[in-house]
């Protein structure tokens, strides 16, 4: 009867198997059974978070960075992301071409707008003749061609501090 009290008091457990000789006792704190739910819960919730981060991911977040390992901004800081890539206000559109002001280069671009060039704002596709001098854009370009634009992503207005340009090219942010 003792030994029934102590299972279920959590103090110890007694057990033998039979056609051995002796009984081994094994005793677990029960604050390592409590570290170990926690460290298990953790886990589960990590999993979770991500699980569903990749299907809730904003679409600009993932058009921005075209696949590659990083933004890159101010010089090419992060890997791949921006390599094949133009950021900056929009200074000439046609059905055909887009030409804007790089904010990394500090010069002007002109991309080719093919029937494979993905045009979106908001996370919604739209046409090239929706887009107008001004706005600022992420335009990434074919890496075998380099001119002719895969995607162009409309930024919103006061996007990343591209808009405003002087004269000479340079990005002026307050």
């Amino acid at each position: 009867m003792n030994e029934d009290k102590r299972i279920k008091e959590g103090e110890s457990h007694t057990s033998s198997r039979h056609g051995m000789s002796g009984q081994k006792t094994i005793s677990i704190p029960k604050s390592l059974l409590w570290a170990v739910a926690v460290i298990i819960l953790m886990g589960l919730s990590f999993a979770g978070g991500v699980s569903y981060q990749k299907k809730h991911q904003p679409v600009a977040a993932t058009s921005l960075a075209g696949g590659g390992a990083g933004f890159g901004f101010g010089g090419g800081g992060g890997g791949g992301g921006f390599r094949n890539a133009a950021f900056g206000a929009i200074t000439a559109v046609s059905s055909s071409s887009i030409t804007i002001n790089d904010v990394r280069s500090g010069s002007t671009k002109t991309f080719a707008i093919t029937s494979s060039t993905t045009i979106s704002s908001a996370g919604t596709a739209v046409s090239a003749s929706s887009l107008s001098v001004g706005q600022t854009v992420v335009v990434r370009a074919d890496p075998t061609t380099t001119t002719n634009a895969l995607s162009i992503n409309v930024l919103p207005a006061g996007g990343f501090g591209g808009g405003a340009s002087s004269s000479s090219g340079s990005t002026t942010t307050q």
